[in-house]
């Protein structure tokens, strides 16, 4: 019997969104930059998940549909149309989605038949469908037995866990992100070398990093910023273990940094820190984890191209790292070194 995830079984009623607005991606019916959270309109349902691209939002409703809102020059909404939106709209002619991940300008979601379809962007080959043209709509991404899928609001590449805990990923592989020991683009999805035993993924803009059963981190891809967590700059790697952390249950890539959330309920983050992301007090970049200053009972997190954020057992939310489009949600559009929490009574 397969196992609904936990969100179809315990839906939200409403979305609130913060940050940039040029496209409508905050889905409050207008084009308005909010530096503290707007609700999103018109949404059909219960939601069960969000997702956020570059550009571009989505939800899945707890009924099994998907709705997207924000930019849409590239497809990424899902109804071939183009039109950017500034409230949700129904993305048409998907199989019982239960869940989804949104990367710069492109979408997948897995259905319950174990299989993946993509839509949006695929100039970097990122749908995983060799016939599929650029852009396209609710294509194929050629997989069976997926158990997680993931696609980060700054990636060109996907990746997909699947039930046997090997990952394949396909797209855009200029830097090695995809694992496979080139950096040869991929039409349709490669396992990643060395890789098993894997329970989720999360892709940056040219690193991936994966969560392994032993509670571990494994990550690969660029590495000069020191994104992969290993000790080490510069260069291209396949997968290296990122020493000093235990108890990881989740992970989160950014533009060029990661973090990981810990069964304690801490954060430890590393990369690029021009900007504060790794929430550590400093601008400095580490190529070892950090532990995130002030975050405790932290549940989840999820990271944005220069910024990050984590909610807590409590319902807050708190984030840092890069404000310059009030992405923090704090009031301010102040960057941010050390986690704030954002406004509107979580």
């Amino acid at each position: 019997m397969l196992k609904l995830p936990a969100e179809l079984l315990n839906p939200t009623q409403w979305i609130d969104c913060w940050g940039l607005n040029l496209s409508g991606q905050l889905g409050d019916g207008t084009a308005t930059t909010r530096s503290t959270p707007a609700r999103v309109q018109g949404l059909g349902g219960l939601i069960a998940a969000i997702s956020a691209g570059g550009a571009h939002t989505c939800a899945l409703l707890a009924t099994n549909g998907v709705q997207c809102w924000g930019a849409d020059s590239l497809d990424q909404l899902g109804d071939g149309l183009k039109i950017s939106r500034t409230i949700p709209i129904t993305v048409s002619g998907l199989f019982l989605p239960y869940a989804i991940s949104s990367g710069y300008s492109h979408n997948c979601v897995l259905e319950f038949s174990g299989d993946a379809q993509c839509w949006g962007n695929n100039a970097a080959k990122q749908l995983g469908n060799p016939a599929a043209p650029s852009p396209s709509v609710a294509v194929w991404a050629l997989l069976n037995n997926a158990r997680s899928i993931t696609s980060g609001s700054s990636s060109e590449h996907t990746c997909a866990v699947l039930t046997g805990g090997s990952v394949w990923c396909w797209g855009f592989n200029g830097y090695g992100q995809l694992g496979d020991g080139t950096t040869s683009d991929q039409l349709t999805p490669v396992a990643v070398a060395g890789i098993s035993g894997a329970v989720s993924v999360a892709t940056g803009l040219d690193h991936t990093c994966a969560v392994m059963s032993n509670s571990g981190v494994m990550c690969w891809g660029n590495d000069y910023f020191g994104q992969l967590g290993d000790g080490g700059t510069g260069g291209l790697k396949q997968p290296v273990n990122v020493p000093g952390l235990s108890g990881v249950v989740a992970i989160a890539a950014g533009s060029r940094h990661s973090c990981a959330l810990m069964s304690s309920g801490g954060v430890a983050c590393w990369g690029y820190n021009i900007v504060g992301q790794l929430g550590d007090g400093t601008f400095q970049s580490r190529s070892l984890p950090v532990p995130v200053q002030g975050v405790t009972g932290a549940v989840a997190i999820s990271a944005g191209a220069d910024h990050t954020c984590a909610l807590l057992s409590s319902g807050a939310i708190m984030c840092w790292g890069e404000n310059g489009q009030g992405q923090l949600g704090d009031g301010t559009f102040t960057d941010r070194p050390t986690p704030v929490l954002v406004q509107g009574g979580f």
